[in-house]
């Protein structure tokens, strides 16, 4: 499954290459580098969990688990599309308007659907869920000042969405160091959560 999300993410940042490569597109190398912020940032929100070699336990969780990785990977299809277009220069005000709605949904339900399956996951690190969920939530605060700012809307937007998308990697990865430095172990603190007898945190 984290092959599959990884293929998907890279077929994000591919279309929007393919896209400048077209009829003779020229690139806004700030928006570019922007979006492979925002790529490289969805990758390491998602990877982290996965790399701890955690999958659920239950039929349930594990269900609820493969229906959010669907979410993902159609979230990153739906994300290359308006990637894609916002990359391109000299393009009409209404299609750029309409590229910021096509980025600010899909990773809005990707990040909700990356907090599913930390929730989903029986391992502490889930505790970074918030981050995911305060991020998704960002993106659409960002969208919708975007829309209404007298600044450069598709550069102002997808600059503040690559700041969103940093920021929360950087959290995730002190929670999660928290985590790893903390006295008890990753187990220890899963074996708290899921039998009180052995402790609380």
């Amino acid at each position: 499954m984290g092959q599959l999300i990884l293929i998907l993410l890279g077929e994000s940042f591919l279309k929007v290459v393919l896209a400048i490569g077209k009829d003779g597109g020229r690139p806004d190398y700030l928006l570019l580098t922007c979006t492979f912020i925002i790529v490289f940032s969805l990758w390491a929100l998602y990877f982290e969990p996965t790399i701890a070699g955690i999958v659920p336990n239950t039929i349930s969780r594990m269900r609820v688990w493969l229906i959010a990785h669907i979410g993902i990977g159609a979230s990153a299809l739906g994300l290359a599309v308006g990637l894609s277009e916002m990359t391109i220069l000299d393009q009409e005000v209404a299609i750029t308007k309409v590229a910021t709605l096509l980025i600010a949904f899909p990773l809005m339900f990707m990040l909700f659907c990356l907090a599913i399956t930390e929730i989903a996951t029986p391992s502490p690190v889930h505790v970074t869920r918030y981050v995911r969920a305060g991020a998704a939530l960002g993106v659409i605060g960002v969208s919708a000042v975007s829309l209404y700012t007298p600044l450069d809307g598709p550069s102002f937007f997808l600059v503040l969405i690559a700041l969103v998308s940093v920021t929360a990697v950087v959290i995730d990865r002190f929670l999660i160091k928290k985590l790893d430095d903390s006295p008890k172990t990753r187990q220890q603190i899963f074996d708290a959560w899921t039998d009180p007898s052995k402790g609380a945190l």
